[in-house]
Formats: structure tokens, sequence, C-alpha cells
């Protein structure tokens, strides 16, 4: 049970990584390098083509984004640990342990994501009309050609993290070419409704550890 433990700590930090920050020389469009000073592999650069006015479109897939990456880290979680806090909803019953926990918090579960539905369903209703103020305008963003292409989903086999890691990297460059949404992030009902799922989410997976280890610990009993 202690790796699950561990596991669930390693699985809330995860979560908590919504957007990839990237330094300041990875965004920077590379200078154009003088011929008779570079070498073969300086030559390979390419400078980065930015779209100076993002088309409504790149929201839309942002938004989709979002829910995909979402969807990902969830069906990630039940794959790497059946019983995580993502796993509540299956149909697991080989554990009584388990069982009797998921009973338990099955409405504390429903009302969590609630509020992440609350929360998609709000920016898809405020991106489209969003009001966007000179002050969101002037930010310091780039926004790369790059989006516009659909990205193709890996052949290999490769870790369900990296993934979900790739996915939100992915995520956080369309973020970069919709300032509706950076609008609609700050306001405050979203901040509300995101608070309080995040805060559902803690509270239920203290909740489900402490059911967890409790019902362990008191099998372990000796009468």
């Amino acid at each position: 049970m202690k790796n699950g433990r561990v596991w669930s700590h390693f699985e809330a930090l995860f979560e908590q990584i919504s957007v990839f920050w990237f330094s300041e020389e990875e965004l920077r469009p590379h200078p154009e390098p003088q011929p008779s000073t570079v070498d073969k592999s300086t030559k390979k650069q390419r400078k980065i083509k930015i779209i100076e006015s993002p088309p409504f479109s790149l929201c839309l897939k942002y938004l989709q984004c979002q829910k995909d990456a979402h969807q990902m880290r969830v069906n990630c979680s039940k794959n790497s640990n059946p019983h995580s806090l993502d796993g509540l909803d299956s149909d697991d019953t080989s554990d009584s342990t388990w069982q009797n926990c998921k009973n338990s918090l099955e409405d504390d579960y429903y009302l969590m994501n609630q509020r992440r539905e609350e929360a998609f369903a709000y920016l898809d209703k405020c991106v489209p009309i969003a009001n966007v103020t000179r002050e969101f305008m002037i930010t310091d963003r780039i926004c790369r050609a790059s989006t516009l292409k659909d990205r193709k989903p890996r052949k290999e086999a490769i870790n369900c993290h990296f993934e979900v890691s790739r996915k939100r990297k992915e995520c956080a460059l369309l973020r970069d070419c919709c300032v509706q949404a950076d609008v609609c992030e700050r306001s405050a009902l979203y901040a509300v409704i995101s608070d309080e799922y995040l805060l559902r989410r803690t509270q239920l997976r203290e909740t489900l550890d402490s059911c967890m280890n409790q019902s362990i610990d008191g099998g372990n009993l000796v009468v």
C-alpha cells in the first residue's frame, strides 16, 4: 500500500501542471545566421514562423485540446493505478476494500466531475464572446504557425505520462494563439469554478487515501 500512497502524491503533483512554461530562448525566433561564421549544425536552424492575427479556429482547437488532455490524463491515471481517484467510476469489484470506499465516495466524485464539466462549459460559452481589451492585446505572446497543423499521433508505444505532457504542451502553444481564452480564464467566475474543482479533488483524494489505509490497517489487527 506504500506504493499506492506514493503514487497518489505523484498524481496530485502531476494534476496541478496544466500549462507548460517555455524558456525565453525556445520561444524567441532565431536570428538569421551569417554564412561566413556559422557551422553546419547552425545552418539547419530555421526561424519560427509567427501568426500576427490568429484565426478564431485556433481558439476552438485550444478548447478541444484542453478536453482531450484532461481525458488523456484520466485514462493514464486509471491505467497506471486502477485504484486511483480517477478510477472511482470503474466497475472493479475484485477488491472489497476498494469497493466499499468507492461506494461511499460516489456522490463526492460526481460533484467533483460536475465542476470540471462546468469549467469546460463556461469556456465554451465565454471564448466566442470575450471582450478583448487593449491590456490583453499588448501582452507578450507568440502564436506559432505550426499550431495550424494537426499533429499526428505517435505510432510507437510511449509512456502515457509522456503523451499527456506532450498534449499539454500542444495546448499551451494553442493558448498563445487565443487571447480570448486568456480573458475568460482570468475571469472571476472561472476562477471560482476551477478552484472549487481543485479543492474537491484534493479533499476527495485525501478521503480516499484515508479510507483505503484505515480498511487495510483494520484488517491487519490481530484480535
